[in-house]
């Protein structure tokens, strides 16, 4: 089994695929946080789907890929990085809050953690391209793009054009190190043999 943790938050993306871009993705001024964390977290979701798929596709439908919101959860995650996130000013309002939500409205952490080991483990989830909430309960997602035809392979060859791109920039960095390498070690042969 594939587990992917996602959030409800995926709700919050857009609703037009125009995001897929890395020249979308790469303007900041264009989305909010918020907008990005959903963006990521609905892309988990039609990952998972789009596995799923894939999977069976190729005669591996016993691989089930299911993707789950944890609730939310008592972490620090917000808190610590309120300042940060939210500035100087607001930050340390949004860390009270997010402390008071955690107080009254979020589950444990080992509680949140159930949802995530269901989808891993139990009997009961017995196939793959599903959604669960708290604690372990099937849903059906509503954003508007998981029901379009299409987008999750859309979303797969972009991811695949994204990290042939990033491999690319990656290998071409190495060879500029290397290069930089030989070169330096090339005048140090070079002062060597001045010296003697």
């Amino acid at each position: 089994r594939i587990v992917h943790v996602a959030s409800s938050a995926h709700r919050f993306a857009p609703k037009h695929a125009e995001w897929l871009s890395l020249d979308w993705l790469a303007n900041g001024a264009k989305s909010s946080m918020i907008e990005r964390y959903a963006i990521a977290k609905l892309s988990q979701i039609a990952f998972s789907n789009e596995l799923h798929r894939r999977l069976s596709a190729d005669g591996k439908g016993h691989v089930h890929s299911n993707s789950v919101h944890p609730g939310i959860v008592a972490t620090d995650f917000v808190g610590a990085n309120a300042a940060r996130n939210f500035g100087s000013v607001v930050g340390p309002i949004v860390a009270a809050a997010a402390g008071l939500r955690n107080r009254l409205l979020a589950y444990s952490v080992a509680d949140g953690a159930l949802g995530v080991l269901h989808a891993a483990a139990s009997p009961m989830v017995t196939s793959g391209g599903g959604y669960f909430v708290p604690i372990g309960q099937p849903w059906r997602t509503a954003h508007s793009l998981l029901g379009t035809d299409g987008f999750g392979a859309e979303l797969w060859k972009f991811s695949e054009a994204a990290l042939l791109r990033a491999d690319a920039d990656s290998a071409q960095q190495m060879s500029d190190t290397m290069r930089i390498g030989d070169d330096e070690q090339k005048q140090c042969d070079v002062d060597d043999v001045s010296e003697h």
